[in-house]
């Protein structure tokens, strides 16, 4: 009988961590003190290694690392009443992730990148790879996770503020979500855009994400609002509380014209004269209606 020895692979680490040799900054944090709080006398001050954070700015990485500023009372420490040399620390600032290489500017770099470039993670990672930065795809999106959960309260702020408005506009985007639980890779989840108006004295954008396109999502996120919708005909928004007003899209209505014009080459056909002028004009000169359009519609 032959016996087989079976060896698991050994599972290469995740941890991020520092491929090339880059420029570091040191940063001390002081004490708030230098003189004992027991007999007045000086600290003898020497520091302590807390660790490194690799810090990015555009098209320059760098490494901020990080020092302790410690004191040590001699006089107390000789001190046959006290038990051991008598230490004082300077308190640290919590960090943005606890035993993390990753610094607040480079977490936020990474969530501008993915997106406001539409840059991928997989691309990013390449990028940091050749800053000096070796970090798993994971890595990163557990560092954008953790980062949208540190602002979730300024989201939820701004969310009440946008609901406090006259006029919001309102619509939901399909898209697909890969591994979410209970539904196929393929099938269509939604992100439900909320945003204020064009003239609005605070510009407000809010994305709401839910699996589903129900009615009960657009009584939910409206709940509170009690001004105007402007939005298009989809029949979930027949559901909203009574006390909001709908108003229809100009954006969604000149579309018809706009696709009832293309081919046509004559610029006096009905079509052409309501995009060139009705849709154009008549919504530049009427106050009322400025409120309720916008070309992201």
């Amino acid at each position: 009988m032959k016996i087989v020895t079976v060896r698991k692979k050994k599972r290469q680490s995740q941890k991020a961590k520092i491929t090339k040799d880059l420029p570091i900054k040191e940063e001390l944090i002081k004490l708030a003190e230098h003189n004992c709080h027991n007999c007045g006398n000086a600290y003898q001050i020497f520091k302590r290694l807390i660790g490194d954070k690799f810090h990015l700015q555009p098209a320059q990485a760098y490494i901020v690392r990080r020092y302790q500023e410690v004191g040590k009372c001699q006089h107390c420490s000789e001190d046959v009443n006290y038990d051991g040399d008598q230490f004082v620390s300077a308190t640290v600032p919590q960090a943005f992730i606890a035993h993390s290489l990753a610094s607040e500017n480079l977490v936020a770099t990474i969530i501008a990148n993915k997106y406001e470039l539409a840059l991928p993670l997989y691309r990013q990672r390449r990028r940091l790879k050749g800053l000096g930065l070796s970090v798993s795809e994971a890595t990163l999106s557990n560092w954008v996770i953790y980062g949208s959960e540190r602002v979730a309260l300024v989201d939820q702020l701004l969310f009440k503020t946008l609901k406090r408005q006259q006029y919001i506009h309102g619509d939901e985007t399909p898209i697909q979500v890969l591994r979410e639980p209970g539904k196929s890779p393929t099938s269509k989840s939604f992100l439900w855009e909320m945003r204020s108006a064009a003239n609005a004295a605070t510009s407000i954008v809010h994305f709401h994400y839910d699996p589903s396109r129900s009615e009960k999502v657009a009584r939910a996120i409206y709940e509170d609002f009690s001004g105007t919708l402007v939005c298009d005909g989809y029949a979930g928004y027949n559901h909203i509380p009574p006390k909001i007003r709908r108003a229809g899209c100009w954006a969604h209505g000149r579309r018809k014209f706009v696709d009832g014009a293309n081919g046509i080459e004559s610029q006096k056909s009905l079509g052409r004269k309501f995009v060139k002028k009705n849709s154009i004009n008549y919504l530049r000169s009427n106050e009322k209606l400025r409120a309720f359009h916008h070309n992201s519609c």
